[in-house]
């Protein structure tokens, strides 16, 4: 049976038997859709030096982009007041949340527009390779980031011109994305996803999706035909329980579960769209590489060689191009040892610098 099939046959048999078990029946069945207070994530700090090169990019090309936002997970300690304690007290363990930290932010190919990004771009997984760095630099998909002109009106001709952060079809995207991620990396991990409105002025905000638009989502319950009669409100295919009430149209605003944004520096923040670096980048490499085989062992040159690698979409054209597995192992190996705070003791040898050169200077 469909879900549409399964709440029909229960109407049926509740109209037949006028059982509360019936009825209950067809409760349990219809999605209770209402607005989520608290997600699974508190806060998400975004790398300053990604974010502010996403926007230019936008300001800069006149078109709207979107991409995966790449980074860890970690807890701190809730800000609340502190409660008095003696040595009577009942010992009390502190509260703490989860936060997301942005390392980077990777965007695939795409086609964009200067009126809406390319949304398709996002409805794969991101490539193996960029997992697969992920996976060595301890990273994982912690969101997506797209573009907008600013706010959206609620209905054309509406009275109300109230402006909205995300529309209904990123509220579909957005679940879609949230869902993968949880298929991704596993249920509770995977569930700590936000999605990241910009305006084209550089205004964030940070959402996740509520538990019930996820599962809405994984059940088939949005409305794929659906054209959008306005931008915020979505259409479904099965009837949903709003406020006590059945209906087929659900408010964008009921799905989103606000997350607090603040701004740090991302440890693999790149000024690249992806792994396709610029001519001027692989120049400035190129002579930094070179500096740094000049120099052998200069701290000042392995120092300026090794903050120039700690960029996610340079090692991901590296590691493209650098084709003995185990010369690039080391290589990464020493980049994450001095990203983690090694810096004094980590220094690339001339041989892996060789191989870096190697890489640049092959096709290019």
């Amino acid at each position: 049976y469909t879900r549409a099939a399964k709440i029909a046959r229960a109407r049926a048999l509740a109209k037949s038997s006028n059982s509360f078990g019936a009825l209950d029946k067809i409760s349990s069945l219809i999605h209770n859709v209402e607005a989520q207070k608290v997600g699974s994530v508190a806060k998400v700090q975004l790398c300053s030096e990604s974010m502010n090169w996403f926007v230019g990019q936008v300001q800069k090309g006149g078109k709207h982009r979107c991409g995966w936002m790449l980074g860890t997970i970690g807890k701190e300690r809730d800000g609340g007041v502190g409660m008095v304690r003696t040595s009577l007290s009942t010992p009390v363990k502190p509260k703490v949340k989860d936060v997301i930290r942005v390392a980077a932010i990777y965007q695939p190919s795409q086609k964009p527009s200067s009126s809406k990004y390319d949304s398709s771009a996002l409805l794969s997984s991101p490539p193996s390779r960029v997992l697969d760095l992920c996976e060595k630099l301890n990273l994982q998909v912690v969101g997506w980031i797209f573009s907008h002109e600013g706010g959206e009106t609620t209905r054309s001709g509406d009275d109300d011109n109230e402006k909205i952060p995300v529309k209904a079809s990123q509220v579909r995207t957005a679940t879609k994305l949230q869902a993968a991620n949880m298929k991704r990396f596993g249920r509770s991990p995977g569930s700590k996803f936000v999605t990241l409105s910009v305006s084209k002025v550089g205004e964030a905000e940070a959402f996740q999706m509520s538990d019930v638009a996820v599962q809405m989502n994984s059940d088939g319950v949005f409305d794929r035909a659906d054209a959008e009669s306005g931008p915020r409100f979505l259409k479904t295919n099965d009837p949903v329980s709003v406020g006590g009430k059945e209906t087929k149209e659900v408010d964008s605003l009921l799905c989103l579960v606000n997350v607090a944004v603040v701004h740090g520096s991302g440890k693999w923040s790149s000024k690249e769209k992806n792994e396709k670096l610029t001519k001027h980048t692989r120049s400035n490499l190129k002579e930094i590489v070179g500096e740094a085989l000049a120099k052998k062992g200069s701290a000042p040159a392995n120092k300026k060689l090794m903050e120039a690698l700690m960029d996610f979409n340079v090692l991901l054209f590296l590691g493209g191009r650098i084709r003995d597995e185990k010369s690039w192992e080391a290589i990464l190996g020493k980049i994450t040892k001095y990203a983690r705070g090694g810096k004094q003791a980590t220094v690339l040898d001339q041989d892996m610098i060789k191989t870096i050169e190697a890489s640049l200077r092959d096709g290019f």
